[in-house]
């Protein structure tokens, strides 16, 4: 029996590092020179790290640091190994079975990696070259015949495959070199694995078969199965004869074969003549019954859309650059009006901005915050509204403020003319101008009054008219006296002007939220208003005058103040009425 080495070096760390089972202490003393070459043959790494008393010069390093490796022992205590310890009889039991279990037996139970023919049955590998020590053999290998593979070459890609009475090269059906470990079913199929025989299927949920039937002369199918079976309908063709599509106006494509197209023509030109005297028509019509549509939808980069007037170059941009609508003309921007009252409203023509026209009145214009609203050319006035008129200028020695004034206001549409003038011997005879008797009523309406400067003088109205004041002083006194004079008057033709109406609308007072926002922000403007220069003229301050007026409250209270977060901010509507 040849040696067997690899089997010896497994097994004898445990019987060096056990050396003191048959009850002998061990020693520090040297092996002898030939048990030195035994040990040395089979020596094994030694770190002389593993245990504190096991230094890498101690001659059995390696054999008890690999004892601990294969888990028999983990030494005497948690750094020592004690290698001149005794071994007792309950320890060496441990000591052999546990080895056993790490060596012996893992060399052969056939499932350690160290399996070594050699130990097998007890025979050595030349025992079995020899068919005769084979047992359970198949026949065919045992029929006499020439069974080796050593003659046969097979090619690339081929394995040798008994064919069921001799060995042939044939084609290696395993797929070469690839290393597929799993088949999965993709979209369309079913099946596949991880393991044996695999099969994908169509999935017939997905797939459809090929069409397995058909429909009878004058039926088309209308739904075809999974399965590929049909269903049938009665054709509807009408039976029509087209031989050809042929594109019109506005239109490209067509064909006189096979499924033609047609399409719109982009640009879309249209040419043609639309309507008659009395009834215009244009060559696009568009109606839209949508509660929420539009007759027209255009977007462009320069426009929504262009109109034009080839005739007298007048053409009109809408939703075009910045502007809801850009209109050009030789005579005038836009006309709009309303059939039902014959309003209508020119813009831009000739040399104004614009032009209204209606029953009712020229314009009307509103703002919904404070509901100062304003009704222009209508009925007997320029302008009628529940604000003030008024005028603004920059303010002359503060570039970050403006001037209001408002214009008086009352019961009469008055005239006025003022001057200054002086006495002469008594008397002062002053020529109020032809302009002033052309608008005022020379029987009604006329007042004056007198102011003397640089001193006090009785004067007095001698006489008045719209064309000439007379006025005097008392005798005995200075009759050389200047003074300032105003005449106020009626408007010829607006003596009768209603001042009581009948409400067709409400009428406010417009809100002063505005302006109180403002004397809030900055309250050093409180003393330009008429409260803050009534109460300097009575000596008190703002608010002590305004708790005192109480009738002015009362009748506030009684008109009201327009109030955004309560009214209605609809138009009056005065041209509705």
């Amino acid at each position: 029996m040849p040696s067997h080495t690899a089997f010896h070096k497994a097994i004898l760390p445990l019987l060096v590092a056990s050396a003191g089972a048959w009850g002998a202490p061990a020693t520090t003393q040297e092996p002898s020179p030939a048990y030195a070459a035994f040990l040395e043959a089979a020596a094994y790494t030694c770190t002389g790290t593993l245990f504190d008393d096991v230094p890498d010069t101690h001659w059995a390093c390696g054999f008890i640091e690999e004892f601990a490796s294969l888990n028999i022992t983990s030494g005497c205590d948690a750094s020592n190994y004690c290698p001149e310890d005794y071994v007792t009889r309950a320890q060496m039991a441990v000591f052999f079975v546990k080895g056993l279990e790490e060596t012996l037996y893992d060399q052969l139970d056939g499932e350690g990696s160290g399996l070594d023919a050699d130990l097998l049955d007890g025979q050595d590998s030349v025992y079995y070259l020899d068919w005769s020590n084979f047992i359970n053999v198949p026949a065919e290998l045992l029929d006499g015949d020439d069974d080796t593979l050593l003659t046969l070459g097979c090619a690339s890609g081929e394995i040798a495959k008994w064919n069921g009475s001799a060995w042939g090269c044939a084609v290696d059906d395993t797929g070469g070199d690839g290393d597929i470990t799993a088949v999965t079913a993709g979209t369309g199929l079913s099946g596949g694995g991880t393991s044996g025989d695999v099969t994908l299927s169509a999935d017939t949920t997905y797939l459809q078969r090929r069409v397995s039937s058909g429909c009878a002369a004058g039926s088309s199918i209308r739904a075809i199965a999974a399965d590929g079976n049909v269903t049938c309908e009665t054709d509807d063709n009408s039976g029509g004869d087209i031989t050809s599509v042929a594109a019109g106006t506005g239109l490209n494509g067509g064909g006189i074969s096979g499924a033609v197209t047609l399409n719109v023509d982009i640009p879309l030109v249209l040419s043609g003549s639309a309507g008659i005297s009395g009834s215009p028509m244009g060559l696009i019509q568009a109606t839209n019954t949508s509660s929420y549509g539009y007759g027209v939808w255009g977007e462009g980069n320069l426009g929504g859309a262009y109109f034009a007037d080839g005739d007298d170059n007048t053409y009109a941009e809408i939703a075009a650059g910045g502007y809801g609508i850009s209109i050009f003309s030789t005579l005038v921007g836009g006309v709009f009006w309303n059939s039902n009252s014959s309003s209508e409203t020119w813009i831009a023509t000739g040399n104004a901005g614009i032009v209204a026209y209606g029953t009712w009145g020229g314009g009307e214009f509103q703002d919904d915050d404070s509901s100062g609203y304003a009704y222009v050319g209508y009925d007997t006035y320029k302008i009628y509204g529940n604000g003030g008129v008024s005028f603004v200028q920059n303010h002359p020695d503060n570039a970050d403020q403006v001037i209001v004034y408002t214009a008086p206001e009352g019961d009469e549409v008055a005239t006025y003319t003022r001057g200054s003038a002086k006495l002469v011997n008594g008397e002062a005879r002053i020529p109020l101008g032809e302009t002033f008797q052309w608008v005022t009523n020379p029987d009604i309406g006329l007042t004056a009054h007198l102011t003397p400067v640089n001193g006090w003088a009785p004067l007095y109205v001698a006489s008045k008219t719209t064309s000439e004041l007379v006025v005097k002083s008392a005798p005995g006194y200075p009759d050389n006296v200047a003074f300032d004079y105003i005449v106020y008057g009626l408007r010829i033709g607006f003596e009768d002007v209603t001042v009581v109406q009948k409400k067709t609308g409400e009428a406010r007072i417009p809100s002063m939220a505005s302006h109180r926002k403002a004397l809030e922000e900055q309250p050093e403007l409180a003393r330009y208003t008429a409260l803050s220069r009534w109460a300097r003229m009575n000596g008190g301050d703002r608010e002590t005058i305004k708790a005192r007026m109480t009738g002015a409250a009362t009748l506030l209270d009684k008109i009201g103040e327009f109030d955004p977060s309560v009214h209605d901010h609809g138009h009056n509507n005065l041209a509705q009425q």
